[in-house]
């Protein structure tokens, strides 16, 4: 590792454009809370949508990398969507219920190089939305190093320069607020 001494006031973003950083120190030091993951993971609307897109952007997306998976990747990106400008919906759970259920199945049926890491990030935004829905906190970690063990099992992807552009990735210009679940989340108005 680059050094030991990190502090969050290190951020990823700064990082992944370090050589002497390989992909695994940037990984470990993220879930070591060592430095601070991508500033777009602050924002619960620009982080579902940042995942919809790590998820099914057609050069640099999980489902381009993962053919297998490909659909159910787009599906979720779809899912990651809704979920950021949609008030808790009895329908939108249903979905990512579905959607869990379709994991599991692609888990145990599909064999190759990142399918059972990106099964894994898949999961992880499932537990996400459910936590969501059920006013747990969520932060996105999890999906977040789920991505980056996904980049590094994909045999053509170029990790570092993926990693560079989830990174910079920027918020679309039609978000000017949080939607309604997650304001009213603060103020336990959902029931």
């Amino acid at each position: 590792m680059a050094s030991t001494n990190h502090t969050s006031a290190v951020s990823f973003s700064q990082l992944v454009h370090d050589p002497s950083w390989s992909t695994g120190d940037l990984i470990l030091s993220i879930g070591l809370g060592q430095i601070d993951p991508p500033a777009v993971i602050e924002s619960a609307t620009a982080r579902w949508l940042w995942f919809a897109d790590l998820l099914d952007d057609p050069s640099r997306g999980v489902a381009a990398g993962v053919p297998a998976l490909g659909q159910l990747c787009s599906r979720v990106a779809e899912l990651c969507r809704q979920t950021a400008h949609t008030v808790r919906s009895k329908t939108l759970v249903a979905q990512w219920t579905s959607a869990a259920e379709d994991i599991a199945v692609a888990r145990r049926t599909h064999r190759g190089s990142g399918v059972q890491e990106a099964a894994d990030m898949l999961e992880d935004l499932t537990i996400d939305a459910f936590d969501l829905y059920e006013r747990n906190d969520v932060t996105g970690a999890e999906a977040f190093l789920s991505y980056i063990t996904t980049l590094k099992q994909i045999p053509s992807k170029a990790v570092r320069e993926t990693l560079a552009w989830a990174a910079e990735w920027n918020v679309p210009p039609v978000i000017s607020a949080e939607p309604e679940i997650l304001r009213a989340r603060t103020v336990g108005a959902l029931s």
